[in-house]
């Protein structure tokens, strides 16, 4: 699902939050054992990904 996608690029407000909760995210996978981070990796980096097509 696309959340992206319903926003108008006048939204900053929910931008800010997600860019607030992906830094959030960031933080908490460092505290995992690095045999438990991989997954969440490459769960943020399809997040990543998908945000850079939004600026």
């Amino acid at each position: 699902m696309n959340l992206l996608g319903h926003c108008g690029m006048d939204d900053e407000g929910y931008f800010n939050a997600l860019v607030r909760m992906f830094d959030q995210a960031l933080k908490a996978i460092t505290e995992l054992e690095p045999d438990q981070q991989e997954d969440f990796v490459e769960r943020l980096e399809r997040v990543r990904s998908e945000g850079h097509n939004w600026g």
